[in-house]
């Protein structure tokens, strides 16, 4: 497969997790919530190296070839491998904990979120602006989710 269609496949993806994200966020879903949140965040990530025609399958492949080629070369900030990996952790702790329903509150997953639209802040631009990936669909999720929260309280 081409860089660019990998990379768009990847985005697709990540959007897809983060409608997941939405749903989960709206019911009150807080452990499938982070878990939908961390995915749209790797696959985000994913479509950057895929559009550099760099391929990987763990998360320890992104962070590791983040910082590689983008980190280290101070093309994107190095909170965006932090925020990766540190939603990474609680993401397992969703996943495999047997108290990840009471583990997880609407507040920490504002914060998880928070992490991801910076990170969208670095990487987005650079997949339009370099590689001509249109990543409209990501921002305009991002968008619905102040939507979504604008008077919600739980």
């Amino acid at each position: 497969m081409a860089p660019k269609d990998e990379a768009e496949a990847e985005l697709l993806a990540s959007k897809q997790r983060f409608e997941s994200f939405l749903d989960d966020y709206k019911a009150g879903r807080w452990a499938s919530a982070t878990i939908s949140l961390y995915f749209a965040f790797e696959h985000t990530a994913k479509t950057l190296l895929a559009a550099t025609g760099i391929t990987v399958s763990s998360h320890n492949g992104v962070t590791n070839q983040l910082s590689l080629h983008f980190v280290k070369n101070k093309t994107i900030d190095p909170s965006v491998n932090r925020y990766l990996s540190n939603l990474y952790e609680r993401r397992t702790t969703a996943e495999y904990s047997p108290q990840r329903e009471s583990e997880f509150t609407k507040k920490e997953v504002d914060a998880f979120f928070s992490w991801y639209e910076a990170s969208c802040k670095e990487l987005l631009p650079l997949l339009e602006k370099r590689y001509g990936i249109n990543a409209s669909a990501i921002q305009d999720l991002l968008d619905e989710y102040y939507s979504t929260t604008s008077g919600m309280t739980v």
